[in-house]
């Protein structure tokens, strides 16, 4: 097994061992990342192409602050927002339509865990804009103003999609 440096000079070199060998290191975790970005299996392979596309093409710029995993993560969330803004087929609600007070997050009460393909599921069945906004805030961590600045909305309509994302799940799983 090569090691994480070996995998990067190799596909420095365009090596196709080393390039399997990274697809190897970072399938689980990236598939989790593209499934969750993506509304369908086909279209998380289509995300998960595109981004070890692109790895393999930048793999010169990765300077290993991070790991090597967590960089291509990153590169599949950059290239799902990417798509996302392009494609332009989501509907953003903003805050100042809807009164906020109406799908307020009620404190999360003990709720049983779901298992993992219904919650991949339910999050797919969610309209663009709510599974963007969840999975950057809830997943990815970013605060609303990241969220608003990569998606060209505002912290209010980022806050009203995440607030709608939440109550839609509930809905969904029954958890109300």
């Amino acid at each position: 097994m090569l090691s994480e440096q070996e995998i990067i000079d190799g596909c420095k070199q365009y090596d196709r061992t080393a390039q399997k060998a990274l697809f190897d290191l970072c399938y689980t975790k990236l598939n989790n990342v593209c499934q969750r970005y993506s509304k369908n299996t086909q279209d998380a392979q289509d995300l998960m192409q595109d981004t070890l596309i692109k790895v393999y093409q930048k793999i010169e710029t990765f300077k290993g602050k991070s790991s090597l995993t967590s960089w291509i993560c990153s590169i599949a969330v950059n290239t799902a927002l990417s798509n996302f803004r392009k494609l332009k087929k989501f509907h953003l609600v903003d805050i100042d339509s809807v009164n906020i007070a109406d799908i307020k997050d009620e404190e999360d009460s003990a709720m049983p865990e779901p298992d993992i393909e219904n919650a991949i599921n339910a999050l797919r069945s969610l309209p663009e804009g709510y599974q963007m906004v969840l999975n950057l805030y809830a997943v990815e961590n970013y605060s609303h103003q990241e969220i608003a600045e990569k998606l060209g909305i505002s912290v209010g309509t980022s806050k009203s999609q995440l607030a709608r994302a939440r109550k839609k799940l509930r809905e969904m799983v029954n958890y109300k």
